[in-house]
This record gives C-alpha cells, sequence and structure tokens, in this order.
C-alpha cells in the first residue's frame, strides 16, 4: 500500500456528546480519526433543551441511585448534573488528545442538538455523531458538503480494514485509502451496482484508480438482491466509507435516520476534489 498522504482540508474533528451519549470509546474512535488527518479534536457537548425544560416542571422528579430516595427535580439540580458529566467528558476528550498529541478543544452549549451542531460546525468538520444525535448524519452530511461520521463503540479500534462501498465517485476511495494507510490497516472496495454492464464499468474505473495510487486492495461485488449491511459485515470492516450521492450511499443515510448501525460509517461528499480527503 502507498504511505503517500495528499495535504488535507479536513480541521477538525468534532465529536458530539449528549447527557445520554457519554462513551468513552466514542471520543477514542473520534481521536484516532483526528489523528489520521492531524485535525483538532473537539469536543461539542450539549446540554439538551428537552432535559432542562423537564426539570422545571412542577411535577418532575428524581430517584437518588445510591439510597432509593425519590425528590423533586428543579433546573438548578438538572444544570448541575449536566455541568458535572460535561466535566467528566472534556477530562475523557483531553486525556485521549493528550496520548494521541492532538491539537483540542471543548464546548458546552444548551439548546437543541441539531441547532447547537448545525452553528458549530463547518465546511472543514468531520463530525462524530452517535447515539440519538445519528439521526441528524443525513442532514450534516447534505448541508456541509463534507464528510459526517457515525461513530460508534465498534470499529477503528482493531486491525480491521477500511471497506469502500464504490459507485464511481473518486472522492470514496481518497477518503478510504487515505484513512486506511494512516491506520495501518488493509483496504477493501465494494463495487454498487445495478448491473452486469455497470458492474464491470465500476470495476475497471476502481481498479485504475488504486493502481494509479499504487494502493493494494480487495474486490468484491455488492450482490443487489442483498442486504448491503448483512453483506458488509461478513466482511468485519472496522469502518464503511459511502458516497452520499450514490444509490446505495442514499438509502445507507435513509436507513441512518432510523438506528444506529454497528459498523462506523463515514459519508463524503462525491463531488469534492478526491485529492481534498
Amino acid at each position: 500500500m502507498s504511505t503517500q498522504i495528499t495535504k488535507s482540508a479536513i480541521s477538525r474533528v468534532v465529536v458530539t456528546i449528549e447527557p445520554d451519549g457519554l462513551d468513552p470509546n466514542v471520543i477514542a474512535n473520534a481521536a484516532r480519526l483526528a489523528r489520521v488527518y492531524d485535525a483538532e479534536l473537539v469536543g461539542l457537548f450539549v446540554k439538551v433543551q428537552d432535559y432542562l425544560n423537564l426539570a422545571a416542571l412542577p411535577f418532575t422528579r428524581s430517584v437518588v441511585a445510591s439510597t432509593g430516595e425519590i425528590r423533586p427535580l428543579n433546573k438548578a439540580r438538572m444544570e448541575k448534573a449536566l455541568d458535572d458529566m460535561a466535566a467528566r467528558a472534556e477530562k475523557g476528550l483531553s486525556e485521549q488528545a493528550v496520548r494521541q498529541k492532538l491539537r483540542w478543544s471543548f464546548q458546552t452549549l444548551a439548546g437543541h442538538t441539531e441547532d447547537v451542531v448545525s452553528a458549530n460546525i463547518t465546511g472543514t468538520d468531520i463530525v462524530s455523531l452517535s447515539g440519538v444525535a445519528a439521526h441528524m448524519m443525513p442532514k450534516t452530511a447534505t448541508d456541509t458538503r463534507r464528510p459526517a461520521m457515525m461513530i460508534t463503540r465498534r470499529g477503528l479500534a482493531g486491525r480491521r480494514p477500511v471497506m469502500v462501498v464504490y459507485e464511481g465517485q473518486a472522492a470514496s476511495l481518497a477518503a478510504g485509502q487515505r484513512i486506511a494507510t494512516s491506520l495501518g490497516v488493509g483496504l477493501s472496495v465494494m463495487i454498487g451496482a445495478d448491473s452486469a454492464e455497470d458492474c464491470t464499468d465500476l470495476r475497471g474505473e476502481a481498479q485504475t484508480w488504486l493502481q494509479r495510487h499504487q494502493i493494494k486492495a480487495d474486490l468484491y461485488v455488492c450482490d443487489q438482491e442483498a442486504d448491503l449491511m448483512a453483506q458488509l459485515a461478513l466482511h468485519h470492516p472496522g469502518l464503511v466509507v459511502l458516497s452520499h450521492h450514490g444509490r446505495h450511499g442514499s438509502e445507507m443515510r435513509a436507513r441512518l435516520e432510523q438506528h444506529e448501525p454497528d459498523i462506523p460509517v463515514l459519508l463524503v461528499d462525491g463531488t469534492v476534489d478526491e485529492e481534498a480527503l
């Protein structure tokens, strides 16, 4: 595999953290991705407005886990609980940043997750969305015209390959190659086509691209009659890269609005210059 990596236009990996999604593995995986792109690791903790609104209601109660005591839940107590969670998240993110030798920053903002994320990301960010925030991934990828990533507890941590679903967009191959090279893992390419003729054409395109960049990769052909995620799971990838302009990418966007997959997914804009990824 070629070790040459072009200069990246990605400046930050933004980890969106909600109170119910404080998972150290998600932060660790985002830190690995930030190292791939030599990007700043940014923590964005959202004090979800619905939590604050709920705590302000007069009939809301909380249960003390250690004693079972039931007591009123007021806004000040909720604010403190959220601040404590944010402090733990910042500590976890700073430790990962130091371990990976990354630039880092952290913000705590109150509001609705979609509004907070939209107002605090740019066109040069990769956005990590997990848990409840995962439903925003398709919109984030489309609005920013940059990669948006679903980072789960699994993936990116082991020696599993990066798999690109290729539907004619070189940007997806470029993104997959960059990550696989930096992590020192293999690259696989699954050809997604609607017909045998298209499959032959796309396979030839992918092979030409790989040869031009001196990259070795395993090539597979997607079975149009079978479920895409089930096929991908058979190869045990650590990350799946798709363009959200392709048919499979569009289907994945719709799917991500329903639930978070077991495999991390990176949606890229297939219209951007492949060297920018």
